[in-house]
């Protein structure tokens, strides 16, 4: 495994923004910094903490998020801490 490029949205509170912005956001960033396209991609680790309980979606949040962005086949392993 070897990440490529990497993207960050900014740290805090930001009610006015939907998890799915932010992970936009930071999936723009980090397709940016590796010069790829969502294609390239073999495989995604989609971490948070709480977003069951900030948008009532627990169950699949990597793929519900990800998956709009382009990668329909990659594997998404996702990781909850909180």
């Amino acid at each position: 495994m070897y990440v490529a490029g990497v993207g960050m949205t900014k740290f805090g509170l930001c009610p006015e923004r939907s998890i799915k912005a932010m992970v936009r956001e930071a999936v723009e960033l980090c397709l940016k910094d590796a010069s790829a396209q969502p294609s390239d991609v073999e495989g995604l680790y989609f971490g948070n903490v709480g977003q069951g309980l900030i948008e009532g979606q627990s169950a699949a949040p990597g793929q519900i998020a990800l998956r709009p962005l382009g990668f329909e086949t990659a594997p998404i392993t996702n990781l909850e801490n909180g």
